[in-house]
Parts: structure tokens; C-alpha cells; sequence
């Protein structure tokens, strides 16, 4: 090889590496040991954009939130060989992943943010929180997403025109996912976030990514269980979009232990509307820790309701909170603020999670568009 060759193939390199770097793309680091044919994934990590499949959330105030990223999409499992695709096998029957037949911290597997695949399911609280502890944001740490967070998306949910069925804010309801049981199982997104893609696979037109008809079909009224096609994306104020924070999957959260023991010290059984527990003579400052910013939204609004079930101090011990509901919770039950308690021990098909970053410098990424990837190890 020549010095004229060897320079032409070293700039070219420079050049190749000064693009990655300059434009901030995402870009993924394997370190591969070979035995056999076996391939093991140590790392990756991210430029200066968030990893595809995340997206930024501004802190607030009131939630005592800092800026942080948020999964796009629920939690699913993909191999290392492929972190674009969520897995399909291993299904539960309800197209979710089943994590107690094969747990997704394997060797060889890896937790993603990803329009495709299974939801992951059959998964317990404290592993949910092991699993999205796992992952690393250039350097930024993830956890399973808490009450706190989950509020601050919601209420900035709440407030945006785009994610009411009428097109103003107050007016019809806030969108409530896929929740009407048609399909009986969960569904993957679309890797679009516009026009009927934000319906995708929902029942109006069975099976297709991009459904036939309008999306939703219902936009009037108070009705945001009604079958048909159904919204499962909601915009938030800097643009960005989120997949199924209500409706599909039941996903946990990591409550305080302060929120925790005031919700616990609730001797209820049952659902309740939002207004109901105000005037039932809930406290202020517990009511704006798990409820809409407005105090009349109820579950015809497409808020959801809240379901205690706390009838002993043994059953306090063992209690966890999830939100959202799934995709069989008609009744008005699915909503962005839906929350109820669980046995913190207990698996289900139609439990999932989705994983936050810590706080970090909102200027240290940058919004990407339709995300499709993001995990990490």
C-alpha cells in the first residue's frame, strides 16, 4: 500500500468520525466476545441527541420534577444482535413479552425503547426497577419511571389542544389509548406519529398500522372507551410524542414513601372518580400528587379513575402503584391519571413499565423525531 493510499484511506476515516460527532446522531458501541458463535453485548452509548426512542420531558415545579427523558414507547425486549426490533416470541398469548419464561437482563438481551415487539409482562415490580436501573444515558442514569415524573408528563398531556377529541382543551376527552378489549390483547406502535398512524391496529379496521376511517373514531361527548378506532399517542409542549400512557398496558411506578403511606392510609375498596375522593375528604396536597390539574375531570374526560384496595396493615406491606390501565379496561377505567394499587409481588400479562433518565441539561439533547430505538447496559 502506498502513502498516497494510506492518507487518502486515513482522511476519509477523519471525515467519517468528524460527521458522527459534528451532527450529534446516535451512534452505538459493541464490544463483542466471541466463543463459538456466540455473540455477548457489553455497551453502547449516545451523542448529543437523545437515544432514538426517548424523548425530553421539562421538569415542573409542582411535581418537584427536573428535566429528564422518558421511554416513548413501554418497555420491550430485543436481542443484542438487533436493538431496533422488540421481540415477539416468548408472547403471553396477549402479544405481550413474557419475562418470567426468559428475563430480559438474559445475556444476550437487552431492554429497549421501540415501537415493535411485545410489551414486556410477566414481570415483577422490584425486577421492573432492576431492569431500567441497567440502563445508561451518555453517562446519565435511568430508573423505573415514578409518580412524580409520570405527573409531569400527564398534566402536560392535559393541557395541550392536540390530545383532546374535540381539539381544545376541556372540550369532548383526552384521548385514552386502546382500552375497549377489541383487539383482547396489546398492541406495538407505528413507527409514524401522525394521521390515523396514531390509531394503529386498533379495532375500526382490524390489523392495519394505518386504520381506515377517522382517528378516533368517536370525537364527541364524554365517551373515551367507545370501540372503533382509538388514539393511543398524545403531544406534549415541546412537540414530542408519547405512546400509550394510557390504555394497552398497566405500567408501574415507583411511588415515595410519603405519597405511598398517604394513599395507603386510605381504608377503601374500589373504583372512585377523581372528584369523588376531593370530596370524600381527601387531603389537597394528596390530591394534586395523583390527579388532574383541573379538580371536575373525571373519567369521562378521559382521566381515569383511581382504585384503592387497602383494607389491613399486612396488606399495606405489599402494595405497589401502577397507571394508565389496558387495553380490557372499559368502563371509563383506562386514563392518564388512572392509578391503582397492586400486590408488589404479583405478575401479570397486561402489567408493564417504562423507564426515566435522571435529571439532566435539557440543552444537553435534543428532541429526535420518531424515535425508534433506546436502551441500555
Amino acid at each position: 500500500m502506498t502513502i498516497f493510499s494510506r492518507g487518502w484511506k486515513l482522511f476519509g476515516f477523519s471525515m467519517f468520525a468528524l460527521f458522527f460527532f459534528a451532527t450529534g446522531y446516535l451512534f452505538r458501541s459493541y464490544s463483542f466476545l466471541l466463543f463459538g458463535s456466540e455473540k455477548i453485548f457489553s455497551d453502547w452509548q449516545i451523542g448529543s441527541v437523545p437515544p432514538l426512542g426517548w424523548v425530553e420531558i421539562s421538569g415542573n415545579s409542582p411535581d418537584d420534577t427536573k428535566n429528564f427523558l422518558v421511554m416513548k414507547y413501554e418497555a420491550k425486549c430485543a436481542t443484542a444482535e438487533d436493538l431496533t426490533l422488540g421481540l415477539t416470541l416468548l408472547d403471553t398469548g396477549n402479544h405481550t413479552y413474557n419475562d418470567s419464561l426468559n428475563n430480559c437482563s438474559s445475556p444476550g438481551r437487552q431492554i429497549i425503547s421501540s415501537p415493535t415487539g411485545g410489551p414486556i409482562s410477566n414481570i415483577k415490580f422490584d425486577d421492573a426497577k432492576s431492569r431500567c436501573e441497567s440502563i445508561h444515558l451518555n453517562g446519565t442514569l435511568a430508573h423505573l419511571i415514578t409518580n412524580d415524573e409520570w405527573m409531569t408528563i400527564a398534566r402536560n398531556i392535559e393541557g395541550q389542544n392536540e390530545n383532546w377529541s374535540e381539539g381544545k382543551v376541556g372540550l369532548g376527552y383526552i384521548y385514552a389509548g386502546h382500552n375497549d378489549n377489541q383487539p383482547m390483547k396489546a398492541l406495538p406502535a407505528s413507527i409514524y406519529d401522525r394521521d390515523n398512524y396514531a390509531c394503529a391496529y386498533t379495532d375500526g379496521d382490524y390489523g392495519k398500522e394505518n386504520p381506515l376511517g377517522s382517528c378516533p373514531s368517536n370525537i364527541l361527548g364524554r365517551q373515551p372507551q367507545v370501540s372503533g378506532n382509538q388514539k393511543r399517542l398524545h403531544r406534549l409542549s415541546n412537540n414530542g410524542v408519547i405512546w400509550d400512557l394510557a390504555g394497552n398496558m398497566w405500567e408501574y411506578v415507583d411511588m415515595n414513601s410519603e405519597t405511598k403511606q398517604d394513599l395507603e392510609s386510605i381504608r377503601e375498596y374500589g373504583w372512585f372518580e377523581f372528584p369523588e375522593m376531593l370530596k370524600a375528604g381527601i387531603s389537597t396536597s394528596l390530591y394534586n400528587l395523583i390527579a388532574p390539574m383541573n379538580v371536575s375531570y373525571s373519567s369521562g374526560d378521559g382521566a381515569g379513575k383511581i382504585r384503592i384496595n387497602v383494607e389491613d396493615e399486612v396488606a399495606i406491606t405489599n402494595k405497589i402503584f401502577r397507571r394508565g390501565g389496558d387495553w380490557a379496561y372499559t368502563n371509563h377505567y383506562a386514563g392518564i391519571f388512572t392509578l391503582s394499587s397492586w400486590p408488589r409481588n404479583s405478575l401479570s400479562q397486561s402489567v408493564g413499565f417504562r423507564c426515566a433518565s435522571d435529571p439532566i441539561d435539557i440543552s444537553q439533547f435534543r428532541l429526535a423525531n420518531a424515535g425508534r430505538v433506546g436502551g441500555g447496559g
